[in-house]
């Protein structure tokens, strides 16, 4: 063997080890989380335990209905209609990251914020676009998850969407952006969603 085919193979192994190096580097990171994830679920138990449950059973309408209970509890609002936009300004993003997690565990990342916020960025939204409250993104986006909206205005039709495991990715959970803000509701919590830099992994 010559000495440059020795460099040659000793380069192209070098360079594997360096890809599989940053391959299971990616892949403790995502257990880190996921484990950080579980041991806040089994700490705060009493708050996340029905959602967890209700995930791990594929009941997903009922999961929808218990994200917005959970996120609630958290803002300190008892209905969708009290809390307003500028309320989610402040949301937990330890919250927000473990709701989350539990959506894209169960339904193998089709469902949860990160994957809405990942979708909402390959339309070609951008925070901008959020700020300005860019009518154009928020129908191409509407459309790319299968929402229903209420008649012409801007309130979502929760009971006409369909909830299954079979929903468009990234349609759940949903029945959190029912309220009467709308659209204005989901570009705030969309901009909260990035400054947690809530992403998918």
């Amino acid at each position: 063997m010559s000495d440059l085919q020795f460099e040659s193979e000793s380069f192209d192994d070098l360079e594997t080890l360096k890809s599989t190096i940053v391959d299971l580097s990616r892949q403790v990171s995502s257990l880190k989380e996921e484990v950080a994830t579980l041991q806040l679920c089994s700490a705060d138990f009493y708050r996340y335990g029905k959602l967890q449950t209700l995930l791990s059973t594929g009941q997903w309408r009922e999961a929808d209905l218990a994200t917005t209970q959970v996120m609630l509890e958290v803002a300190g609002h008892e209905t969708n209609e009290t809390l307003t936009p500028q309320c989610v300004q402040n949301f937990p993003c330890t919250a927000i990251r473990v709701i989350d997690q539990l959506w894209r565990k169960y339904s193998e990342n089709r469902f949860g914020f990160s994957i809405k916020l990942k979708i909402y960025q390959e339309i070609g939204g951008t925070i901008d676009t959020l700020r300005s409250q860019d009518i154009q993104y928020l129908h191409r986006f509407r459309e790319k998850v299968g929402i229903v909206q209420q008649g012409q205005g801007e309130q979502l039709n929760w009971n006409r969407q369909e909830i299954s495991s079979s929903s468009l990715p990234g349609s759940l959970p949903l029945h959190w952006f029912c309220n009467p803000y709308g659209n204005k509701m989901i570009c705030f919590f969309a901009m909260r969603l990035m400054a947690c830099d809530l992403q998918e992994n």
